[in-house]
């Protein structure tokens, strides 16, 4: 298994791996069935020790994200 990273950030585990992943995120709730779910593409990490799974937006994504969280408030 190919390492990318030294530990995981929740059992300090080196068992870990990068991958690239497409997600789509929906939104909660009957008004997020009014939103657009969200495409996106990035690396996440993977602890094959505790499960933890974690990844970052980009701006674009992040913004997409925030978009779309303002209309479940309204």
């Amino acid at each position: 298994m190919t390492k990318s990273l030294s530990a995981c950030g929740v059992c300090r585990s080196s068992n870990i791996l990068e991958l690239v992943a497409e997600s789509c995120l929906h939104f909660p709730g009957l008004n997020g069935l009014k939103t657009e779910p969200i495409l996106i593409y990035s690396k996440i990490v993977v602890c094959f020790d505790c499960g933890l799974v974690q990844s970052r937006l980009s701006n674009n994504e992040l913004e997409k994200v925030r978009e779309g969280a303002a209309r479940l408030s309204v």
